[in-house]
């Protein structure tokens, strides 16, 4: 569990980077994001029906 919580901070930190950079701007850089936030969510959804 505790490696789960880590690597979900290192996730929220990275997409937080991109989201804060100049990639927001760009069609790919958007497409980017929503990829990210897709896999957390999924991610946070299976370490929630794990435990």
């Amino acid at each position: 569990m505790r490696k789960c919580i880590i690597d979900l901070t290192f996730a929220y930190r990275d997409l937080d980077l991109l989201i804060r950079g100049t990639d927001r701007n760009t069609e790919s850089g958007l497409n980017k994001i929503e990829e990210q936030l897709y896999q957390a969510k999924k991610q946070l959804k299976e370490h929630l029906t794990i435990h």
